[in-house]
Formats: C-alpha cells, sequence, structure tokens
C-alpha cells in the first residue's frame, strides 16, 4: 500500500504518495550486516565451501570452523510489516526498515523517521 510520510500532502491534489508498506515472510529476502539486500546463500560455506551448519544461536549462514574468518555474514529478513521510500509505477528507493507487527507501526516508524 502506497502512503504519504508527510500526512499533510494528502490533500495536495497534485502529490503522489512517497512511500510503500507492504508485508513480508521470513526469508523472502536476505541481508548483510550493512543492512543490504543479497541473494540467498548457497547451500554451502562461502568461505571453505563445505555443506552449511546452522547454528541455533546466531543467524550465521558460515561452518562453525569458518565463522570468525568470513567477513560478511548473510542473514535472512524476519516476518512482518517493512516500509521503504517508493513512488508509485518506480522501483523503491531505499532498502526496507522493519520488520513491524502491523502495517499502521510500519507506517507509524515512517512518518516518526521523518518528522
Amino acid at each position: 500500500m502506497l502512503f504519504f510520510v508527510d500526512p499533510s500532502r494528502e490533500s495536495d491534489t497534485y502529490a503522489l504518495p512517497d512511500a510503500e508498506v507492504f508485508h513480508a515472510d521470513a526469508c523472502e529476502w536476505w541481508y548483510t550486516d550493512d543492512g543490504e539486500r543479497c541473494d540467498a546463500p548457497s547451500v554451502f560455506c562461502p568461505v571453505c565451501e563445505d555443506d552449511m551448519v546452522w547454528s541455533d544461536t546466531e543467524e550465521d549462514h558460515v561452518c562453525a570452523e569458518c565463522k570468525r574468518e568470513a567477513g560478511t555474514k548473510v542473514r535472512p529478513c524476519g516476518a512482518g510489516f517493512y516500509w521503504w521510500y517508493s513512488l508509485p509505477g518506480c522501483l523503491p528507493d531505499s532498502e526496507p526498515w522493519g520488520p513491524f507487527d502491523t502495517e499502521d507501526k510500519a507506517i507509524a516508524s515512517a512518518r516518526e523517521q521523518n518528522s
């Protein structure tokens, strides 16, 4: 759903919504420690190419032996509502923020961040 980050712009006839809120399932996309979206990891450790070992305490996706050597950790997104800057008909203008429990909480976060 598209919405206005600044709700006072909703009454402007010529203004376009400038953000979008959406729901994502867990592991729908992956991201790095820097917060950038990336491809899902392969079933092999990116460092030594052995089979992956999934950690119960962390969501690291490198094998136990390479855990300390791996520079970038890749993690799945959590389930919930996210928002990002986006104009109608355009690709998103930012990385997604979230997850939030409800659509309303995601919109409130966008408006709070931009007030």
